[in-house]
């Protein structure tokens, strides 16, 4: 062990000072020497040990009891492995003499008290702390675990703070072990924040207490201190990862980043769902979230993250394809991915019906009218949506993989996409690209074809939707987010009650 402070000696009057069982204690021999001395000798109480370190390389062993030299490299270390009886029971003595040896030149005397200190958390995980014969070095996980879980102090209470009380020296941060999860799509009462893709919110949790943590986005854009300025606060935590020499992608925001609801894949329980994240083809060149938001998330070790390809996409992320809701049956949820296939097969339909004229983009200006036969012919159209189909098979079938999915639990939602160059847009708005507030879904108007004076896009999936005990209500976000490449779930961002399930009870 490392001696963990040094008590300086006086050659006028004794020293008194207090040692912890089991700490070693650095005695400085150097500070008050008597002139002429060359040498010193130690010796104290039996229930101290009493060792001299020093530099091999400067210094010689004496011999027996001869006294040791007085250099800079030479130094005394004390420690006692039981609390003290009585105090200053303990007893240093230190000499000092000349080259010649002879009488002492001087003495110092130091008299110790030690005591036992114990530290006592929640081992239990009860919310308590209290004295316990566990042992207090080891953390396991699981229902049966046992060891103390600390939360990490990223909220800010004062308001002269510059940043989390961790980064306030007057302010104690308890960062011993500090395992968090993060739980973005449990269900419970949501509140709305003005933002995107800058930011997620996850929390932080231990037996004793839990809050709300905002995890900022490394691509900072227009509200690049926003999350910092606005959202920090009392029991109200801040989280980022920075980038420090490469700069951050587009695929590090947050529209990026997803965590399914409680899966069970294989004989293995994810209670806390698992995280999503794009990226690029495997073991292709392509687009990548940076190393160190990967490795973040990673971290969690709860919620493992599962890869997903969304390279093929302008702008990456994997909400522009996929979604959840939840469900009142004993599944609990169903995935909803985009399709242009279901798309083609509900325009095919409409014009076999005899609504071949019916447009999309009607009732919006400065936008040109696209019939359904028009759309049907465009071979560029088809070609690109059926791209973008193969694309989004691959990750339906990583996604059934990996969260344990049936096509059951999947549904189908239309939507047509073009290429720009090799990636990808949505050609109307991109319905999956919604704000989920428990039953209720807000979702991209998508301008789709009337008929009979509803639009056909709406009404389809109305159908596939409601009879699921959910609530459809269309949001017009043309101009304000899809013609600048992104929807709905770009623009909001929602915090929601913690998952019950402890995540401490999990075995990663």
């Amino acid at each position: 062990m490392a001696p963990q402070r040094a008590v300086k000696l006086s050659l006028k009057k004794p020293t008194y000072a207090v040692c912890v069982a089991g700490v070693e204690t650095l005695v400085d021999i150097h500070s008050d020497v008597p002139k002429g001395a060359k040498n010193f000798d130690v010796s104290g109480s039996s229930k101290l040990d009493i060792f001299v370190a020093y530099d091999s390389t400067r210094v010689t062993e004496p011999a027996g009891k001869a006294p040791w030299p007085l250099d800079t490299s030479v130094e005394v270390i004390v420690s006692a492995d039981k609390a003290s009886k009585d105090l200053n029971d303990l007893k240093v003595k230190v000499a000092y003499f000349g080259e010649e040896g002879g009488e002492a030149l001087g003495r110092s005397v130091l008299l110790l008290t030690c005591v036992d200190v114990s530290l006592d958390v929640d081992t239990d995980r009860v919310g308590k702390v209290r004295r316990s014969s566990r042992d207090k070095k080891t953390w396991r996980w699981g229902p049966e675990g046992y060891g103390a879980i600390l939360l990490v102090n990223c909220d800010k209470d004062s308001d002269n703070s510059m940043g989390p009380d961790l980064q306030n020296s007057q302010l104690m941060s308890l960062e011993g072990d500090p395992r968090s999860a993060w739980a973005h799509l449990s269900q419970g009462s949501p509140r709305l924040p003005p933002s995107q893709d800058e930011m997620e919110f996850g929390y932080i949790e231990a037996p004793h207490k839990s809050f709300p943590v905002v995890f900022d986005s490394p691509r900072n854009r227009g509200l690049r201190d926003f999350p910092y300025k606005k959202i920090l606060g009392p029991d109200f935590g801040y989280v980022t990862r920075e980038i420090l020499y490469a700069g951050p992608s587009g695929l590090d925001s947050f529209g990026n980043l997803d965590v399914s609801p409680p899966v069970a894949v294989g004989g293995r329980e994810y209670p806390l769902g698992r995280i999503l994240v794009g990226d690029c083809f495997p073991k292709s060149a392509g687009l990548r979230a940076r190393q160190v938001v990967r490795d973040f998330l990673r971290a969690q070790q709860v919620q493992a993250p599962v890869e997903l390809y969304s390279d093929w996409l302008s702008v990456g992320h994997v909400d522009e394809f996929l979604s959840f809701v939840p469900t009142s049956d004993q599944k609990g949820f169903r995935l909803l991915l985009a399709s242009p296939s279901a798309c083609l097969r509900l325009f095919q339909e409409k014009r076999d019906e005899g609504h071949g004229e019916a447009a999309q983009f009607e009732g919006l200006k400065d936008q040109a009218k696209r019939s359904i036969n028009d759309m049907l012919a465009d071979k560029r159209l088809r070609s690109d949506s059926l791209y973008v189909q193969r694309c989004i098979d691959w990750n339906r079938e990583v996604l059934k993989r990996e969260l344990g999915l049936a096509e059951a639990d999947i549904v189908d939602i239309p939507q047509l996409f073009s290429l720009q160059g090799t990636r990808a847009e949505a050609f109307f708005p991109d319905m999956v690209n919604m704000v989920v507030l428990g039953q209720h879904l807000g979702i991209p108007k998508p301008y789709g074809p009337l008929i009979n004076g509803r639009c056909c896009l709406e009404e389809e999936v109305r159908a596939l939707l409601e009879p699921l005990g959910l609530h459809c209500v269309f949001v017009d976000d043309f101009l304000s987010y899809h013609k600048l490449l992104g929807e709905v779930h770009c623009g909001t961002n929602v915090r929601r009650q913690p998952f019950p399930f402890k995540w401490w009870h999990m075995v990663p």
